[in-house]
C-alpha cells in the first residue's frame, strides 16, 4: 500500500511466503518511507530484495489524473531526481530494512538471480536507464527500449 502523501500514513509492503500448496507459511508487514511502488523481487535465505525505484512518484494530484482518466498510470512513469533509488534488503527472520543506493538512477525491471556467498550478496537485475519512459515505440512495446534498453546489472553488497 503506497503513501499519497498524507501524515500518519507510510507506505507499507506486505510479503506472503507460501508452500507448494498455497498454505501461508510466512507473513511480514514492512513500514518503508518513500515505498510507491514494489514491481518485483528477489528472495534470498537471509533477504527480501525490492527495488525503490526513482521512477513511481505517488501523491493525491497523480491519483486523481489516473482516476479521472486524464493519465494512464504508465504516463506518470518518469525520472523523478528528488526520489532515491535503491535496493532495500529486508531481512527474512526480522529486522529494520537495509538501504543500498544505487550509483546511477535506474528502474528495475524484472531481478534475475540472487545468491548469498561468502558474506556477499550478489543480485541481478535489467536496469532502464534515466531516460526510460513508458511510450509506445513505433506503436509496439509499452516503453522506449530502442532508445533505452535494458542492461543486466549485478550489484555486489557486503
Amino acid at each position: 500500500r503506497p503513501s499519497f502523501g498524507g501524515p500518519g500514513r507510510p507506505s507499507q509492503l506486505h510479503i506472503c511466503e507460501f508452500d507448494r500448496c498455497w498454505a501461508l507459511q510466512a507473513e511480514a508487514y514492512h513500514e518503508i518511507p518513500g515505498l510507491n511502488y514494489c514491481h518485483d523481487l528477489v528472495v534470498t535465505p537471509s533477504y527480501y530484495v525490492v527495488h525503490q525505484t526513482p521512477f513511481v512518484k505517488v501523491n493525491l494530484e497523480a491519483a486523481q489524473k489516473i482516476l479521472t482518466g486524464e493519465q494512464l498510470p504508465g504516463e506518470q512513469m518518469k525520472l523523478n531526481k528528488e526520489l532515491p533509488c535503491r535496493l532495500l534488503l529486508i531481512p527474512r527472520k526480522g529486522g529494520e530494512p537495509i538501504l543500498v543506493d544505487l550509483p546511477e538512477p535506474c528502474h528495475v525491471y524484472h531481478f534475475g538471480h540472487a545468491v548469498e556467498r561468502n558474506g556477499l550478496l550478489e543480485v541481478d537485475f535489467v536496469a532502464l536507464g534515466a531516460n526510460f519512459n513508458m511510450e509506445f515505440q513505433h506503436g509496439l512495446w509499452l516503453s522506449n527500449g530502442e532508445d533505452q534498453p535494458g542492461l543486466l546489472v549485478t550489484a555486489r553488497i557486503d
